[in-house]
């Protein structure tokens, strides 16, 4: 619960970078998880947290730059 609360919270974070033409993103994340597997170091298996991150990856495309630590 708390990962999708931290995914949540992201997708949020970067739509209101998108929509505020912002074009450099740097994230912070408590969410070990959460950064592990939006930074390919961690394998999403569970169906949720795939589609989680499978909307992640198609907003952070719209950036010049994009960081999550």
């Amino acid at each position: 619960m708390n990962n999708e609360d931290e995914y949540e919270d992201l997708l949020a974070g970067l739509a209101m970078v998108n929509q505020l033409r912002g074009e450099v993103v740097e994230v912070c994340s408590d969410s070990r998880l959460v950064v592990g597997q939006v930074n390919e170091k961690f394998e999403a298996r569970d169906e949720l947290m795939q589609g989680y991150l499978i909307r992640v990856r198609q907003v952070r495309v719209h950036f010049k730059s994009f960081t999550l630590k």
